[in-house]
């Protein structure tokens, strides 16, 4: 996986390839510029998955390419994924035992 100032590099990259500015894909991801800003320039050190899977969508690309996965990836529905981006820990937590309870 990728450090904080990776990630961030990958980021501007991609938006850079893409001709995207920092307020269209902070619009497109649901976050601040401000917050953006702070992703790429490697300030903040544990970008969360919701915020990963955020702007991969709004760079047309996958979170696990984003974030630098190269040998494993898991099958998981998109909106599943999306679905619990959206939750917050406790409730994934919950989920995360439910789901482990179903085996």
């Amino acid at each position: 996986m990728l450090t904080g100032l990776e990630l961030g590099q990958r980021v501007k990259t991609i938006r850079g390839e893409l001709g995207l500015s920092q307020k269209e894909l902070a619009l497109a991801a649901g976050m601040s510029q401000g917050y953006l800003s702070q992703v790429e320039c490697g300030q903040v050190k544990n970008v969360s998955i919701g915020v990963a899977v955020r702007l991969a969508e709004a760079l047309a690309t996958d979170v696990y390419t984003l974030m630098g996965a190269k040998y494993v990836k898991i099958d998981v529905l998109p909106e599943l994924a999306t679905d619990i981006s959206k939750m917050s820990f406790d409730k994934q937590r919950s989920l995360l035992e439910l789901l482990r309870g179903l085996k």
